[in-house]
């Protein structure tokens, strides 16, 4: 719940036009501001998306907000099951992938967040966690290109800590692996106070595709310049998944 049409206004007059090389940005704001963002980006590369739709396409839901109208907005995104959502507003991941679905149909593509908490990770069923929700929150109809998946530790968001390279590679390669054997190879981000400085190292980890960024996405230059650390480091043979 931050940002205004004059951060739009900054990040359309600081940011480069064209995307860093084999890179895709998007941004995605509140959604009373998701017209301005696709009006202040009409000449970038960047694409706009939305922080969250209802699973329903119209209807008698006060206060929800159909993709439809999303896509009517001008954004081509939308992230779904986010941490603070489903702790803050219990949705469940069986509503995820009732929202994923009602994203696709309508033309959006879905960033569909999964992470576990700290209890569960120092419980060691931080593993089994991730894949329950990943299993849970997406279409089994699902197909390649039609969704992006987001790993989020929730310990790690606005922490200010990110999650270790390890923990990072445990993660995303298990996720890698699921994807592959039950539905189909998707691009997996990393989300968990990412910044300039972790950017790297992280990036550098086989089976991360790029971030899904928070705090450090509200400064134009933290943005531009994680924008091209990934370009560069995502080029590298030296990349492992080990």
């Amino acid at each position: 719940m931050n940002g205004d049409r004059e951060l739009l206004l900054r990040f359309s007059n600081d940011v480069e036009t064209t995307a860093p090389s084999g890179c895709k940005q998007v941004v995605c704001p509140p959604s009373v501001l998701v017209i301005a963002a696709c009006d202040a980006f009409a000449g970038h590369s960047i694409e706009v998306g939305g922080q969250d739709c209802s699973q329903h396409l119209s209807g008698a839901f006060t206060g929800d907000l159909s993709p439809n109208m999303l896509v009517e907005a001008g954004a081509r995104w939308v992230i779904l099951g986010h941490s603070e959502r489903r702790s803050g507003y219990l949705e469940t991941s069986e509503e995820v992938a009732e929202k994923a679905a009602a994203a696709i149909k309508a033309g959006l593509t879905p960033i569909i967040c999964i992470g576990e908490s700290a209890a569960d990770r120092e419980g060691g069923k931080h593993l089994e966690v991730i894949i329950d929700q990943l299993e849970a929150s997406t279409p089994e109809t699902l197909r390649t290109g039609e969704a992006t998946i987001a790993y989020e530790p929730v310990w790690a968001i606005g922490s200010g800590v990110s999650a270790s390279e390890d923990q990072v590679r445990e993660a995303h390669n298990v996720i890698a692996e699921w994807l592959e054997q039950h539905r189909v190879p998707l691009p997996v981000l990393y989300g968990g106070s990412v910044k300039p400085a972790s950017a790297a190292s992280l990036s550098a980890i086989g089976n991360v595709d790029g971030f899904l960024i928070g705090g450090a996405s509200l400064d134009p230059e933290s943005f531009k310049s994680i924008g091209a650390i990934v370009a560069e480091t995502l080029d590298n043979p030296s990349r492992s998944v080990q």
